[in-house]
């Protein structure tokens, strides 16, 4: 679950400050759909002739046994009691997979080419037909943050500080099919934006991931070390030239009398290639 939060990104990320984590809508969805595994995993357990309530491992971690608090006046145990899923709320099954007809039983659910029901994206409701999100704006949006520092939400505690980004020569080779005119003709043989020697500005070396969308953003964001608050933004290079550099403004705590601010910065880009600090 960590490591889905980790990925995910959004306020879940930050575990600081976990008491935030509510302020992301995503959260209960995913809580919510690891509680439904969990309460047909404890169904299995009781066909099997195994009591969920009391089954408990004899060893665990610190704050995770038996008898530890999960909240004042309950106990992790406690959680397991049978009355939650009999009488305060139950799961609905998913249908799996698709019936005779292609149908699951639910609008919220369609078949999917492999005969197996998946859930609706928003666009297949009626009026939202021919709407695409993703496929609309080749720019994306930027990143709302909650200004969150030590507990509190105010943009007045923090300072920007611009952040230059040097951009190479991406290590895929890239055609833009973009090409020079000569004596009235396109000259198909070259592209204007591969030009000799940009080579020697790629990173043979980068990692990536197996489907990454060029062109890529670069994600800078800084976390408190004697804070507890994190900031994320980002800049769009030109990956089309050679080398290109672009200002990201990144906000960190701000300093007061006797009181430095210490923070860690990190770079990545979509591509999953890490940015090297330049000194």
């Amino acid at each position: 679950m960590s490591s889905f939060r980790v990925f995910n990104d959004g306020k879940m990320v930050n575990f600081l400050t976990l008491n935030q984590s509510a302020v992301d809508p995503v959260l209960f969805s995913l809580y919510a759909f690891a509680d439904k595994i969990f309460s047909k995993f404890s169904a299995n357990q009781k066909i099997n002739g195994i009591n969920p309530e009391g089954d408990w491992p004899e060893k665990c971690p610190k704050g995770t046994g038996r008898y530890d608090q999960l909240f004042p006046g309950i106990s992790n145990i406690d959680a397991r009691r049978n009355y939650y899923t009999n009488c305060v709320y139950q799961y609905s099954d998913i249908p799996e997979p698709c019936s005779s007809h292609g149908e699951c039983g639910s609008k919220f659910y369609k078949c999917s080419d492999k005969n197996v029901c998946i859930s609706k994206r928003w666009q297949d409701f009626p009026g939202f037909s021919g709407l695409d999100v993703c496929d609309s704006k080749l720019v994306p949006p930027s990143i709302q943050t909650g200004y969150w520092i030590d507990g509190d939400a105010d943009f007045r505690y923090w300072g920007f500080i611009p952040i230059e980004v040097n951009y190479e020569f991406p290590p895929e080779k890239v055609l833009y099919n973009n090409f020079p005119v000569r004596n009235n003709k396109f000259d198909t043989k070259y592209d204007i934006y591969n030009v000799p020697g940009i080579e020697r500005y790629q990173s043979t070396d980068a990692a990536r991931h197996q489907k990454c969308a060029e062109p890529p953003t670069i994600n800078i964001e800084s976390n408190g070390l004697n804070y507890a608050g994190l900031y994320k933004d980002f800049g769009l290079p030109d990956t089309r030239v050679a080398m290109s550099q672009t200002i990201v403004y990144v906000a960190v705590k701000k300093p007061t009398a006797g009181r430095d601010s210490e923070f860690l910065l990190s770079g990545y880009d979509t591509c999953g290639r890490i940015c090297k600090p330049v000194l």
